[in-house]
């Protein structure tokens, strides 16, 4: 892990890689075929949510940047088309992101690359 001097940002990025690599607690069949398209992407990404997950129970979708900063959050039922624009209204720039689907059984992480 890369250390930016800000211990806080070091945790987080650990806190998201140990998602990826601890076992779920249910199976992993719904989220196994999340994707994510175009990637890498320049103006939009779609995070394809498998249509079994398509039900009353939202999935929380997270965006990180690299460094371990939340930089988007939404919940969703369907697929979500994401616009490259941060929780704060401005465009992330260039780089590599931390994509974290989670449902109260189940977590996936996926890479995206930003090129504008």
């Amino acid at each position: 892990i890369i250390n930016y001097g800000d211990s806080s940002l070091s945790s987080n990025i650990e806190s998201i890689y140990d998602t990826m690599l601890s076992p779920s607690t249910g199976t992993d069949v719904s989220l196994a075929e999340t994707s994510i398209y175009p990637n890498p992407c320049s103006n939009s990404a779609t995070i394809s949510i498998p249509t079994s997950m398509n039900s009353n129970e939202p999935a929380d979708i997270q965006i990180y940047d690299i460094s371990g900063r939340l930089v988007k959050n939404v919940k969703t039922t369907s697929d979500f088309t994401w616009d490259l624009i941060s929780n704060n209204g401005t465009v992330v720039p260039d780089g590599i992101y931390l994509v974290r689907i989670s449902t109260s059984l189940e977590d996936k992480v996926l890479k995206l690359l930003v090129v504008h």
